[in-house]
């Protein structure tokens, strides 16, 4: 399907391109969703995202009594730096917005490094969720290969998305 797709987009055919896409992301999808099983019931979010094109892309994976029940992508406007300051800043406000809204708050949390106040944080979830929840940064382990499965699929949306800012971009230029 890949090798097809491609072969479209050189033949400029977009449109057939673009309905390979969606089946291979229906593939993938429902390939990810027998991978993640969690044995211990844990309600659990994993969370990580890619930078590139000016944008942050968020991929989240909502795990609820131990099975995967969604998957959200998320795009934001701004670049996370090498240093790990805009990194904590951007996942930090991810965390803010996303949580602010939602009434799914699960007891753990996996994201890729501290933000800038991981207790704060965790006090904030606290008093949205109405119970104790706990923000985790695995280093190895199954919850760690979570956190791994999350980042390449936010690296996957974000080489999705890449023609829509690059056709942008063009035609900005133009």
């Amino acid at each position: 399907l890949n090798k097809e797709m491609k072969n479209f987009a050189e033949n400029k055919e977009f449109e057939k391109a673009a309905r390979i896409r969606d089946r291979i992301q229906n593939i993938e999808s429902i390939l990810e969703k027998q991978k993640i099983s969690d044995p211990n019931q844990t309600d659990k979010d994993i969370i990580n995202y890619t930078s590139n094109f000016g944008k942050i892309f968020f991929n989240l994976f909502q795990v609820r009594d131990g099975k995967l029940i969604n998957q959200e992508n998320f795009i934001f406007n701004g670049e996370v730096q090498e240093d790990e300051e805009s990194g904590k800043e951007a996942l930090e406000s991810f965390l803010t917005q996303y949580y602010e809204k939602t009434t799914n708050i699960p007891k753990e949390i996996l994201i890729p490094h501290e933000p800038t106040d991981k207790k704060e944080m965790e006090i904030f979830l606290t008093e949205q969720k109405g119970s104790k929840v706990n923000i985790l940064i695995p280093e190895r382990g199954q919850k760690s290969k979570l956190l791994e499965l999350s980042l390449k699929n936010a690296k996957v949306f974000a080489e999705r998305n890449s023609t829509s800012w690059q056709e942008e971009s063009d035609q900005t230029k133009e």
